[in-house]
C-alpha cells in the first residue's frame, strides 16, 4: 500500500502499476494471472487498511470487512467497509473509488462501495488484530 501522506499524490495518480482504492490510498496491481475473485478480495483488504488508517480512532472493522480480514467467506464480493468508531461526528458517507477488473479489452466496473461508520462496537475482548487490521 502507498499513501499520499508517504509521498505526493500527483506522483501516484495515473500510474499503471497502482490501483486507487481510497482517497490518498493506492495498492500495487497484482500479477496478470490473479483471478478476478482474488483481485476483489485484495481490493477489499486494501480498502479496509485505508479506512483504518484514515480513522485512527476506529475501534474495529465489523461485518463483512472483518470477515474478509479474518479470511472467512462472504456472500458478496466487494462488500461495504464497516467501522466501529467511538463517536460518529461525521454523518457523511464516503464512497470508495470504483475499480475496473479484467483484461483491457473486456474490463468491467466493480461495485460501488461505501465506508459506513457505527458507534456500536464489539466488546474489547472480542476485538483482535489480524495483520495490523483490527
Amino acid at each position: 500500500m502507498l499513501f499520499t501522506a508517504d509521498c505526493s499524490e500527483r506522483g501516484l495518480r495515473g500510474r499503471k502499476d497502482l490501483v486507487h482504492v481510497a482517497r490518498g490510498s493506492y495498492m500495487t496491481v497484482p500479477g496478470r494471472d490473479t483471478p478476478t475473485w482474488r483481485l476483489k478480495e485484495l481490493v477489499t483488504l486494501a480498502r479496509c487498511e485505508a479506512a483504518l488508517r484514515a480513522s485512527p480512532s476506529a475501534v474495529a472493522l465489523t461485518h463483512e470487512a472483518a470477515a474478509v480480514v479474518l479470511g472467512l467467506p462472504i456472500l458478496e464480493s466487494e462488500p461495504c467497509v464497516r467501522l466501529a468508531v467511538p463517536g460518529n461526528r461525521s454523518h457523511s458517507t464516503i464512497v470508495f473509488p470504483t475499480v475496473m477488473y479484467g483484461p483491457p479489452e473486456g474490463r468491467r466496473r466493480g461495485r460501488s462501495v461505501k465506508l459506513l461508520r457505527s458507534t456500536t462496537a464489539p466488546p474489547p475482548e472480542e476485538v483482535i488484530n489480524v495483520g495490523g487490521c483490527g
